[in-house]
């Protein structure tokens, strides 16, 4: 079991803007996925921003093995569908 510590001041204050800001580096990290940065991928980046958000709902809500287990099956789901359809 974990002590539980005290969060904090400036952390608890600040945490809805570290948490979007780490969901959109995220995406932004996902942009390595396409062969050439330009502005026009960025939109296609939206789907990750969002699965951000989401696995950072989800690691505050259930915790890290939620969150990476997640990731994973999201990870395996899109391979599985692009070995079915490809």
């Amino acid at each position: 079991m974990r002590k539980m510590r005290a969060v904090p001041r400036w952390f608890a204050a600040g945490f809805p803007a570290i948490f979007y800001l780490v969901a959109g580096g995220f995406a932004l990290a996902h942009l390595g996925n396409y062969p050439a940065f330009s502005l026009v991928a960025v939109p296609m980046v939206l789907p990750q921003l969002w699965a951000g958000l989401t696995l950072g709902y989800m690691r505050q809500r259930f915790g890290l093995a939620a969150s990476i287990l997640a990731h994973a099956c999201a990870n395996g789901a899109a391979i599985a569908l692009a070995f079915v359809i490809g």
